[in-house]
């Protein structure tokens, strides 16, 4: 399985996280998942949390929130690095490369 992909921001600032790394660590449309951001890497891991605020849709997708897409002037079209941490559970979602 891959671990790594590249992914696009979309116009409503959302993402898709593969379906294969959410099957791998158990999560389904409807999981509630908590954001940690790290300012320092600009990154953000996600992490299954039963009172997480943000929410995987049927599709897959999440919303990165407003917060962190400007702490990281992230934007619509850029790519994002989505990475499976199977060892930890979690997602993690870095830079890759700005929209043209």
């Amino acid at each position: 399985m891959e671990n790594q992909v590249i992914r696009m921001l979309d116009d409503l600032g959302r993402i898709v996280l593969p379906s294969a790394q959410r099957n791998q660590i158990g999560w389904a449309a409807g999981s509630r998942l908590t954001a940690i951001v790290n300012l320092r890497n600009k990154t953000v891991e996600f992490l299954a949390q039963q009172d997480g605020a943000i929410q995987i849709d049927e599709l897959g997708r999440v919303v990165i929130p407003n917060g962190i897409r400007d702490a990281f002037n992230w934007a619509v079209k850029d790519k994002l690095l989505v990475e499976l941490n199977e060892f930890e559970g979690s997602i993690l979602l870095e830079f890759e490369e700005k929209a043209a």
